[in-house]
């Protein structure tokens, strides 16, 4: 049985995602660096595209700084997805999810850094 889409929940996720971007822009502008990284790492354990726009939406591309954002945000959210998976699916489950889910991850950052470097 299929449930209807609902608007109350739209819009408590587009709220959630707004808040994310504010929180990590408000760190950066607060913090500096220090800021857009802690602030990138705390959203990437949520939510990882809100944190990852949040990062782009900040400046150049080629600009160091967002680049080690946006690696720390990846890596932070494969283990945070891990860890879930460990919590709600039990240590069977995660065996199989982890390894996988931070190969993956890795194989990404790994691209990326190749790419920047």
């Amino acid at each position: 049985m299929r449930t209807r889409p609902s608007l109350k929940e739209a819009v408590i996720i587009a709220a959630a995602l707004t808040l994310i971007q504010a929180g990590v822009y408000g760190l950066e502008v607060w913090l500096g660096d220090a800021g857009l990284l802690a602030g990138t790492l705390l959203a990437s354990l949520f939510e990882i595209h809100a944190a990852m726009a949040s990062v782009v939406v900040q400046g150049d591309p080629s600009n160091m700084r967002l680049i080690y954002a946006l690696l720390l945000g990846l890596g932070a959210h494969a283990l945070a997805k891990s860890a879930n998976a460990a919590l709600t699916g039990g240590w069977k489950f995660v065996l199989y999810f982890a390894p996988v889910q931070i190969l993956h991850m890795a194989v990404l950052i790994a691209i990326v850094w190749w790419m920047v470097f």
